[in-house]
């Protein structure tokens, strides 16, 4: 037995020697651990919770994950607060599938669920991005009462505002009762992670708290700097930095100043946020913050120029980030001269290419469209992760090379890195472009096998790119192509889109017209009317596929329910579908 372990084990001991040495912070040793761990089942203490709770977490800090299951079970009983503890030891320890496989086993044990159980299962399916299951552990914490649980309650804010679903993450907000300072910023953080016309709600929801007497903290102004900086909201980003001020919240804080100058450079106050960074102690954070944002909103150029201001005249140290934003300027400038003086200043330099900068390289060398050079940078990278197989995935698709994207996706999960949601994203939206039904469906049964169909994005990609196939081989007359794309639609997707309907149905028509036979228009017509009943363009978009068939009772029928229902087109508009939208032209 090791040292470090023969000083905490000895033989006729009871349990409190052991516990002044377990603990994550003494766990830097699996085999002494497992000599430790050894040496209490020897004393016959194995089935002691609290010992055993310990171990467990020495286990999972260390990513023994296959021990650390042992050794719950070991000690497994039906005493809630020792299951819950060992999820909240177990997610921290970043296995939040393991929490789920524990949450499970409550539930069939009947053990029950108490408000931590509830609240780090949902944390693990955010981590996760399991829309469905997550809605369905909402429906537990519903039956139980427990969604209006702070805790509950924020990791459903959580949930739903990960997964871009704000109008369930307010809902979710509104049911949490008692709200603190934290529930408040939780909903504020998930509206400044989504980037859309509901992110106005974080200033409402502030204004709110403040009517509670709650105070805003540092947390709080960050992430209300974030939404004003999306937004383009000067006045309401001033009135954060006035607040901040009259209060002395983050005086001297590093990480509020440096939302403050990519605020106001979101802005485009760019003159505001120079005066700012000026003020303020002069660190790598502070410029990053102010290069990121001169990058985002087009200022290359500028992002160049403060670059060298920030080496030469004050003298600030570069890190990584830095070096990351620079050469992104250079992608959005096209500037693979630029980039490539970057990348020989780097080598000059002997500063090593980590995954985040070579793949900021990567990106800026597909831009300017010098794919070999970019595959070339990304073979020569001794770790890679999923964020680097996701840009050179795209920049495959981006040049039209499906083939090798394809290729690159088998790579990545030969060499074990997991795709992410944005993997998958890519390679649908690339199809769709591209309208190629073939490789559409082989990504759709890929995003099936692997869990990914339960995003609500992929879904929707997944719609999107069927619509683009419908359109393509409409076009072209194929009505068996047509026939096959409303098989995959009706009997796989998850929900039925009414803009992918409406698709098949206008592309049915069209075979139609040419080929002689609208069955095909007229069922997915039926189905249409099922969830499309006051839409006065599907209406005349059906009526019309019954009249190709001759069967004029039927067509006047739907346009004669739709005169009583009171739908009518106003003159001169007519109804056109694409792949993207349907837009009333007038």
């Amino acid at each position: 037995m090791s040292a470090g372990a023969s000083s905490c084990a000895h033989p006729g001991l009871g349990v409190g020697p052991f516990h002044s040495h377990l603990g994550p912070q003494n766990c830097s040793d699996v085999r002494s651990l497992k000599e430790l761990h050894a040496h209490v089942l020897t004393l016959g203490l194995g089935r002691d919770v609290v010992l055993g709770s310990e171990i467990l977490i020495c286990y999972a800090s260390l990513g023994v994950l296959p021990k650390t299951r042992l050794c719950f079970q070991g000690f497994l009983n039906d005493d809630i607060s020792h299951w819950s503890s060992a999820m909240v030891d177990i997610f921290r320890a970043g296995y939040p599938d393991e929490v789920i496989l524990l949450y499970r086993g409550l539930k069939l044990r009947q053990i029950g669920l108490d408000e931590k159980t509830v609240t780090f299962g949902l944390k693990s399916y955010t981590e996760l991005r399991n829309f469905l299951s997550g809605k369905g552990m909402h429906v537990d914490s519903l039956k139980l009462g427990l969604s209006r649980d702070k805790f509950v309650g924020c990791s459903l804010v959580g949930l739903y505002s990960k997964l871009a679903r704000m109008d369930e993450s307010q809902k979710a907000f509104e049911e949490i009762l008692d709200k603190d300072i934290v529930s408040y910023t939780s909903m504020i953080t998930g509206y400044s992670e989504n980037v859309d016309s509901t992110s106005w709600n974080a200033f409402e929801i502030a204004s709110d708290m403040l009517r509670s007497n709650l105070e805003a903290n540092r947390v709080t102004l960050v992430s209300l700097l974030q939404v004003s900086g999306n937004l383009g909201a000067i006045r309401e980003g001033k009135s954060i930095h006035c607040y901040s001020i009259r209060r002395e919240i983050g005086v001297s804080d590093e990480v509020l100043e440096t939302s403050l100058v990519h605020m106001y450079t979101r802005c485009g106050a760019y003159q505001l946020a120079s005066a700012v960074l000026k003020n303020l102690k002069q660190s790598v954070a502070s410029w990053n913050a102010m290069l990121a944002g001169l990058t985002q909103t087009g200022q290359s150029r500028n992002a160049i120029h403060y670059f060298s201001d920030m080496l030469h005249e004050h003298k600030v140290i570069p890190d990584s980030v830095t070096y990351a934003n620079v050469i992104s300027a250079c992608a959005e400038l096209h500037n693979s001269g630029l980039a490539a003086s970057v990348h020989a200043y780097l080598i000059r330099r002997s500063i090593p290419l980590d995954v985040v900068l070579a793949t900021a390289l990567i990106e800026v060398y597909l831009k300017c469209t010098r794919v070999m050079r970019s595959r070339h940078l990304f073979d020569q990278l001794m770790v890679k992760d999923v964020v680097s197989y996701n840009t050179m995935i795209y920049g495959y698709l981006q040049s039209g090379m499906a083939n090798e994207a394809i290729a690159l996706l088998k790579e990545m999960m030969a060499e074990c890195i997991a795709p992410n949601f944005v993997t998958v994203l890519s390679l649908l939206a690339s199809i769709a472009d591209h309208k190629d039904f073939v490789r559409g469906r082989w990504i759709h049964g890929f995003a099936i096998r692997h869990g990914f169909y339960s995003d609500v994005d992929i879904a929707n990609q997944i719609i999107h790119m069927y619509s683009g196939c419908v359109h393509a081989f409409s076009e072209l007359g194929h009505l068996k192509g047509v026939k096959q794309i409303h098989c995959f639609v009706y009997r796989t997707l998850l929900e039925k889109d009414t803009k992918t309907t409406n698709s098949l149905i206008t592309a049915y028509a069209k075979c139609g017209r040419t080929h002689g036979n609208t069955m095909l228009g007229q069922i997915i017509g039926d189905e249409l009317l099922e969830f499309e009943q006051q839409n006065p363009g599907t209406c005349a978009l059906v009526s019309d596929v019954f009249a190709q068939k001759g069967q004029w009772t039927k067509s006047a029928n739907i346009r004669n329910r739709a005169k009583e229902s009171g739908l009518r087109k106003l003159p001169g508009s007519s109804l056109i579908e694409s792949v993207e939208e349907a837009n009333n032209l007038r």
